[in-house]
């Protein structure tokens, strides 16, 4: 069953990563692979050796499997060639596992998504299934949780989910929607001011990352992700070769995998557990540089002073 989950994989111009994903793919040999790539930068001339070697990768791929490439000449940008090589995927099939250059899986991922996609596939509550699980060890009865987190180094989705994406974040702009999704999402006053922030650097053309946009998409229908307990998938791309994850000291880099036992322990019940995040947001607090720690709890107490001020006694200051 693992095998006949399709597989998108998105490269670009680091082709021994590449490898090293290839590698974990032969494990599993997947029967349908589609690979997208964005073309070389202008002005990089370095990118045009890069990106074919990287192309290259793929004459090491032994096992049968029905093969569909989209190589792009030009060079359009992570924002959006990574979403519309989603889109092709998605034009294809019906629900599927989306992996990155950078992103390494075990066996045990393909299995697990293999499973939910199918458990969940007519479920509106879940838009995604993800493999990245940064969270420590807890004594828990169940091998996955649902979250209101939806990171995207190494997931699964429906095409039923992903045709809620919008390219654009200006369908949200009307009767401010916007800040009603985000307050839903983000309870706590200085977490949605500072979400918020970071919604109005896209809408000045500051940022294009595709993810924040599937968030927001997420967001907007009240959606959970599936985590599982074990770490499934590990990112090796936080180095100079990385676009938005050059700190090789950052907390979630090269997180250690782990396994999971099949058959699967489902949850009794589909809500969100905040627990586990709320416990990472900590380590990553703790894990900043010490002027960084500074900022962020100067946000945090005038966060909750304008939570105050605006609320009063009902305000939630944590």
């Amino acid at each position: 069953m693992d095998r006949q989950v399709p597989v998108l994989l998105i490269i670009f111009n680091r082709p021994e990563k590449t490898r090293r994903v290839i590698e974990a793919l032969q494990k599993v040999k997947p029967t349908r692979l589609f690979v997208a790539a964005d073309g070389p930068r202008p002005g990089r001339p370095e990118d045009i050796d890069k990106c074919r070697l990287a192309r290259k990768v793929l004459l090491s791929i032994d096992w049968s499997c029905d093969l569909q490439t989209r190589f792009l000449e030009e060079n359009v940008g992570c924002d959006p060639s990574v979403s519309s090589a989603i889109n092709w995927f998605f034009e294809n099939i019906s629900q599927g596992v989306i992996l990155e250059d950078d992103c390494i899986p075990t066996p045990a991922f393909f299995h697990f998504c293999s499973d939910l996609l199918e458990r969940y596939k007519d479920d509106r509550r879940i838009m995604q299934i993800s493999g990245f699980s940064p969270y420590p060890e807890r004594s828990y009865p169940f091998d996955y949780h649902f979250s209101r987190s939806f990171r995207c180094w190494g997931w699964g989705t429906w095409r039923r989910a992903w045709s809620l994406y919008a390219d654009s974040l200006k369908r949200y702009e009307d009767n401010q929607f916007i800040y009603h999704i985000v307050k839903s999402y983000y309870p706590y006053y200085p977490k949605y001011i500072e979400r918020l922030k970071l919604y109005k650097e896209f809408m000045k053309g500051r940022r294009d990352n595709w993810d924040f946009k599937w968030n927001i998409a997420c967001y907007a229908q009240n959606a959970l992700c599936i985590v599982p307990e074990k770490n499934l998938v590990t990112n090796i791309g936080f180095d100079e070769e990385g676009t938005h994850t050059k700190r090789g000291n950052h907390l979630f880099a090269r997180i250690p995998t782990d396994s999971l036992v099949f058959p699967l322990r489902h949850p009794s019940y589909v809500f969100a557990d905040e627990r586990p995040e709320r416990f990472l947001e900590k380590r990553l607090y703790h894990s900043l540089p010490f002027k960084s720690r500074c900022a962020k709890w100067a946000r945090h107490i005038l966060g909750s002073l304008a939570e105050f001020h605006q609320n009063g006694p009902n305000a939630k200051v944590l």
